[in-house]
């Protein structure tokens, strides 16, 4: 999926704080690489007192936002990983 230009501007910020070998994201608390979203989600849904909110819940705000921004039925399955027949 392209990118904007925040977001590409975020990303250039985290390449310049890593040593550049290795994964980009690092844990806060460890400074281990992450490996995937749910280790920054969880203690991040803790922080924000969130109650009762899940990783699988921003499923459906990511796919009607691709839409609204008139991405294809077929690329929202694909990124969802949802069979489109």
């Amino acid at each position: 999926m392209p990118l904007n230009d925040a977001a590409i501007s975020a990303h250039k910020t985290v390449l310049k704080s890593g040593d550049g070998k290795g994964r980009v994201f690092t844990s806060v608390k460890t400074g281990e690489s992450l490996e995937n979203g749910r280790q920054w989600f969880d203690d991040a849904g803790v922080e924000a007192k969130l109650k009762n909110f899940h990783w699988h819940d921003l499923r459906p705000t990511f796919t009607s936002r691709l839409r609204m921004k008139g991405a294809p039925l077929k690329r929202i399955c694909w990124a969802q990983e949802f069979d489109d027949d």
